[in-house]
């Protein structure tokens, strides 16, 4: 049985939200107004999902970024993640966009790259 993960991303100024099947991207949106989190993510959710031809019941576990990032954005994001694992009791999982940055770079470049830092311009 593939794992299927829901991941939101809040921490950036366009609200992102992604479904990912045993580790592979199968769809990704991003919001089309900067500041626009609340408004957009439910929205992206349900594109998203549609998409892939999944459901909330059959997503096995929500991700959500934990920033660094706007702090109302961070919130959104959480709030929304949590409301989904309550209703639909999925479990929760939170990833640092920092990490994540760095993984990215070693998928790119390779592992062995000594001395990798990820900066993130502040107030960006």
């Amino acid at each position: 049985m593939p794992t299927r993960i829901l991941h939101l991303d809040c921490s950036s100024p366009l609200a992102q939200v992604m479904l990912a099947v045993d580790g592979q991207v199968q769809s990704q949106r991003f919001g089309k107004t900067e500041r626009d989190h609340a408004g957009s993510l439910p929205f992206l959710v349900d594109e998203v999902l549609a998409e892939s031809g999944c459901s909330l019941e059959t997503v096995d576990a929500i991700s959500v970024c934990s920033g660094p990032g706007s702090y109302t954005g961070l919130r959104i994001a959480l709030a929304a993640a949590k409301g989904y694992c309550y209703a639909w009791d999925k479990p929760l999982i939170m990833h640092n966009r920092l990490t994540l940055m760095l993984a990215e770079l070693d998928e790119t470049v390779g592992a062995d790259v000594p001395n990798r830092l990820a900066i993130l311009p502040a107030r960006a």
